[in-house]
């Protein structure tokens, strides 16, 4: 079986290092367009080269391949003579130090741009490779809240459903309970262990970690603490609520790829879901 050739690093588009070479690339050819000396050049360029790996190294992820596809980009405008003219013979003082005041603003962007174009300055990364290389960034979303008042209300006993995002599991007696994920509880009679049955389900919003002690079921229900009265599994009831005793977190049940645009704020309630942007 034949297969097309791979494109080089330094030029593949769907590499973190493509930017880097273009922006080098870009960067080198837009100073040479400037009527600079070579000298004056030069040192816009290093310091091009400084700021850009500067910034990658404090706020993206640092790697060589990123450094030496800046200066595979840097080092193709020279090869081309974009970066070679001498216009600085030619101008007077004036006519240099506004293409320096030009200059120096035009390094400083394209080195951020040089940076945030793959990750780190403007994106937010969801999942990072072995190798440390952002394979996917963050969806933008806005927060979906439930107010204090309607949690505070909303443990209920309901009929059976299937179990799905299985957590922890306890045994009490002849019953099982077991935990779904931010969901709640179900109550499963397990008087048969080859056929269990399925007999309820009790509501616990925001709901992560389940414990048994006597007669009674502690659970979260996110920033709350409840208490089940478990001693009749086909007739559980609430018989505590102690609020405000875990820390407000608005990422409990939100997918770890999803980005709010701005910071969600706990006086409206919690944060059960999101509507992507």
């Amino acid at each position: 079986m034949d297969f097309a050739p791979e494109a080089p690093w330094w030029t593949d588009p769907t590499a973190g290092t493509f930017p880097s070479f273009v922006h080098g690339l870009a960067t080198a050819l837009l100073l040479g367009a400037l009527p600079l000396s070579r000298r004056s050049r030069f040192a816009l360029l290093g310091a091009h080269l400084a700021s850009t790996l500067g910034l990658e190294a404090t706020l993206g992820t640092p790697d060589p391949r990123d450094a030496l596809a800046l200066l595979l980009g840097t080092t193709l405008a020279f090869a081309t003579g974009g970066t070679g003219r001498k216009h600085g013979e030619r101008r007077g003082a004036g006519s240099r130090g506004t293409s320096l005041v030009l200059g120096v603003p035009a390094v400083l962007c394209s080195a951020a741009l040089t940076v945030g174009s793959y990750e780190g300055l403007g994106a937010d990364c969801a999942l990072y490779s072995g190798e440390g290389h952002c394979e996917a960034f963050k969806r933008a979303a806005s927060p979906v809240y439930m107010d204090y008042a309607t949690l505070r209300n909303a443990i209920e006993v309901r009929g059976p459903r299937p179990l799905d995002r299985i957590g922890q599991l306890y045994a009490f007696g002849d019953h099982l309970f077991v935990g779904e994920r931010q969901q709640g509880v179900h109550v499963i009679d397990n008087t048969d262990p080859a056929a269990p049955v399925n007999v309820a389900f009790v509501r616990i919003p925001g709901n992560t970690e389940i414990a048994i002690r006597g007669r009674h079921l502690y659970a979260d229900s996110y920033v709350d603490l409840v208490t089940l009265d478990i001693g009749d599994p086909h007739a559980v009831r609430l018989v505590d609520r102690q609020v405000d005793v875990f820390p407000w977190d608005a990422s409990q049940s939100i997918p770890y790829d999803i980005g709010f645009e701005s910071a969600p704020d706990p006086n409206l309630g919690v944060v059960v879901t999101y509507d992507e942007l």
